[in-house]
């Protein structure tokens, strides 16, 4: 399981069924559908994905966001804890470069609430202009405590916000920043067609896992009222996971029935907990056979 919150990259892959991620309704494919055919996506684009390891539509959808930023509720006081989205009022910018480093930085001073933060952005210098005509503006980013004042360093920067969104922050690949990577999903989930689903019908219902495509829109392109509800949706890839784990287990398994095993693990009683506590729909069995190291 990656940084991407638990892909399962085999999850449809394996299966030589039609794929549920076709981009064009008059597409019909045994195989799924590559990245290239997404609408933005030329030679440029598509070399970045391959060499990333993207080659298709549902590798792409399991590069889960790193964060969300809630645009409908702006904060005014400063939070040293974590990554918010902040409503500042901008007093001064000043623009500096640094020629032979190929370097700019801008500084602007800001009120934040009754506080005063000094922010700090490099090599952003079309930003310069941006925040000399707009105030106030957004930034989303984690404010710092230093020299008795606060600060923030490369926050992203937004002049107008529409309330009814929550904007998801991606990962760099491969130089392809954020912003680029949700135009390029939302391309996807506007043609996205069919909602073939790759787990059983008795497990989406003993567990109540929505749908695969329902499942990806809501951790892609969520709502507002959504965002609590996000690790209900992840956990039925974690569980596609774990599943395909415990399969290629029963395989290895029995092919090597008869060969005696040269290595051995046990598990301890807090790793034991951990999985019945994080991953509630791995029931005895599994578990007790994890802990036999067998399937």
């Amino acid at each position: 399981m990656g940084s991407t919150c638990c892909p399962a990259s085999r999850e449809c892959r394996s299966r030589k069924r039609r794929s549920p991620f076709i981009t064009d309704p008059a597409v019909e494919v045994n195989t799924p559908v590559p990245v290239k055919e997404i609408k933005g996506v030329g030679g440029k684009y598509l070399e970045i994905f391959n060499k990333s390891g993207i080659f298709t539509v549902f590798d792409l959808l399991l590069r889960f966001p790193a964060a969300y930023i809630d645009l409908s509720s702006p904060s005014t006081t400063p939070d040293t804890g974590s990554e918010r989205l902040y409503w500042v009022e901008v007093e001064n910018v000043r623009l500096s470069r640094i020629f032979h480093k190929r370097l700019s930085i801008l500084k602007c001073n800001a009120r934040l609430g009754g506080e005063k933060v000094r922010v700090t952005l490099f090599n952003r210098a079309y930003l310069c202009d941006l925040l000399k005509k707009n105030n106030p503006v957004y930034l989303f980013g984690k404010v710092e405590e230093k020299g008795g004042g606060y600060e923030m360093n490369n926050p992203l920067v937004f002049t107008q916000l529409d309330s009814t969104r929550v904007l998801p922050v991606y990962r760099p690949i491969s130089g392809l920043k954020s912003g680029r990577v949700r135009q390029i999903v939302e391309n996807v989930f506007a043609t996205l067609k069919d909602d073939f689903d790759c787990l059983p019908a008795f497990i989406l219902e003993k567990y109540a896992f929505p749908p695969i495509v329902a499942a990806l829109r809501v951790i892609h392109l969520p709502a507002p009222g959504e965002l609590p509800g996000l690790e209900t949706q992840k956990e039925r890839f974690i569980y596609t996971e774990f599943l395909l784990f415990q399969l290629e287990l029963q395989t290895i398994r029995h092919l090597f029935r008869r060969t005696r095993r040269l290595h051995r693990y046990t598990m301890g009683t807090r790793v034991q907990a951990a999985i019945e506590n994080c991953l509630p729909f791995i029931d005895s069995r599994s578990n007790h056979g994890l802990r036999r190291n067998r399937p």
